[in-house]
């Protein structure tokens, strides 16, 4: 029982870290689309596209380490569902 509770606690963290990852995005979604709105020149738009795109593969790292930290394959079964009656 005591995985179970495990499992389920270890669930719920990781669907609110979903929910804040998925915050994360839409506010960086609004904040690109917000600077290619007040672009003034070609070159501007490069160093937007640029710089958006760095920001968006660390934020991509940053969340692949995060949701990687929830140990959801260190579960262990319990004992006596792993092993057949009558051994």
């Amino acid at each position: 029982m005591k995985g179970f509770a495990l499992a389920t606690a270890n669930t719920q963290a990781y669907q609110e870290k979903l929910l804040e990852i998925a915050q994360a995005n839409v506010q960086f979604a609004f904040d690109f689309s917000l600077r290619l709105a007040t672009i003034r020149s070609p070159t501007e738009f490069f160093a937007v596209i640029m710089e958006f795109t760095s920001r968006r593969v660390d934020m991509f790292g940053q969340h692949s380490k995060e949701l990687s930290a929830y140990p959801f394959w260190r579960i262990e079964p319990p004992r006596e569902l792993t092993v057949l009656p009558g051994r």
